[in-house]
C-alpha cells in the first residue's frame, strides 16, 4: 500500500515545485517590465524622449522575448491587454505626449501587476 502512494505524491510534489518555479519566474519578469515602464513614464515627465522611446523599446522587445513562455501559462486575453496598451504607449511616445501618455503607462502597470497576480499561488486562485 506504502509503494503505491510514491508516484503519486512524487507527481503533486513535482507539479507544486513546477507552479511555485512558475509564479516566480513570472513575478520577476512582471516587476522588470514595471520597471521599465516606471522608468519610461520618469522619462516622459522630464521630456526626455529619447531615453523614454529607447526604455519603451527595451520593455517591448523584452516583452516580445518571453512570448512563447507567456503563451503557455497566461490567458491569451491578458497578454492581448498588455500588448495594446503597449502599442499605445509606443504611439504616444512618438507624439511627445506626456499628458497621454503618463496614465497609458500607469495602466500598463496595473495590467502587469494583474498578470502577476493572476498566476501567483493562492487561496483565492486555487479556490
Amino acid at each position: 500500500m506504502r509503494r503505491a502512494l510514491i508516484l503519486p505524491t512524487v507527481t503533486i510534489l513535482l507539479l507544486l515545485g513546477l507552479c511555485i518555479a512558475n509564479g516566480l519566474l513570472l513575478r520577476q519578469h512582471t516587476d522588470r517590465w514595471s520597471g521599465m515602464a516606471a522608468e519610461t513614464a520618469r522619462y516622459a515627465r522630464s521630456e526626455r524622449w529619447p531615453e523614454a522611446r529607447r526604455e519603451l523599446d527595451a520593455l517591448a522587445a523584452d516583452w516580445d522575448e518571453a512570448q512563447i513562455y507567456l503563451h503557455i501559462v497566461v490567458h491569451h486575453s491578458t497578454l492581448g491587454e498588455v500588448q495594446t496598451l503597449l502599442t499605445r504607449c509606443s504611439t504616444l511616445c512618438d507624439t511627445g505626449d506626456s499628458q497621454a501618455l503618463l496614465p497609458e503607462l500607469a495602466e500598463l502597470q496595473c495590467q502587469l501587476d494583474a498578470l502577476d497576480a493572476l498566476e501567483r499561488i493562492s487561496i483565492r486562485n486555487i479556490l
